[in-house]
């Protein structure tokens, strides 16, 4: 299981440093993928998000490397609803807004948050 882990764990490349050093000379000021989540977590909290009152709902690029990213929002709004996504865009449509919303806790808020692939990997 730990050989397991291993191999995965290279396929989270925001903790590989050298890709790290790359991405920040390649492109000034970007953050890594837990800091992204913290950071829309610590805005959101203030405005009642949290893991009580909140759907998440996600459509990222099909690629393994965006399943990090829905990891840690998972971290602080708890299981996502997945609307799929190429380049970002829901593939699902509007059936899936619709399966979407009556997961919405009643009284509570959705958290959509939709991207192309946003991570990077050493080639």
């Amino acid at each position: 299981m730990d050989a397991l882990m291993e191999s995965i764990r290279y396929y989270v490349p925001m903790e590989n440093p050298k890709v790290v050093a790359k991405a920040q000379a390649v492109y000034p000021g970007c953050i890594r993928t837990g800091d992204l989540a913290a950071k829309l977590h610590a805005a959101l909290v203030r405005q009642g998000f949290d893991k009580d009152s909140t759907q998440l709902a996600t459509s990222l690029s099909c690629d393994e490397v965006t399943r990090e990213l829905e990891r840690q929002l998972g971290g602080y709004y708890g299981d996502h609803f997945s609307m799929g996504g190429l380049a970002g865009f829901p593939f699902g449509g509007v059936s899936s807004f619709k399966a979407m919303a009556r997961h919405i806790p009643v009284g509570g808020n959705c958290l959509i948050v939709y991207a192309p692939q946003g991570t990077f990997s050493l080639c």
